[in-house]
């Protein structure tokens, strides 16, 4: 990351080259879908695959499947947007 780079919104530039994401700052988990590091706030049962946790925006995609049941992770609250 570049000195002009700018900041992301979903974690905190600790200094010109060290990027947090939100999840590690927090102690919470992170997204488990690929290249996603925003804080996981979901647990989705699947039936046909391993149960995962994932951000809201995730969830809110794959929550729509037949069969996926979504529960909400203890103490997200303040995280859903």
């Amino acid at each position: 990351m570049a000195a002009n780079d700018p900041v992301p919104s979903n974690g905190l530039l600790l200094s010109n080259k060290l990027f947090v994401p939100a999840g590690e700052l927090s102690g919470m988990p992170t997204c488990s879908e690929e290249d996603c590091e925003e804080a996981a706030v979901v647990e989705l049962h699947i039936p046909w695959a391993d149960n995962r946790v994932v951000c809201a925006g995730h969830a809110r995609v794959v929550a729509r499947q037949d069969g996926v049941v979504a529960d909400p992770l203890d103490g997200t609250d303040e995280e859903w947007p």
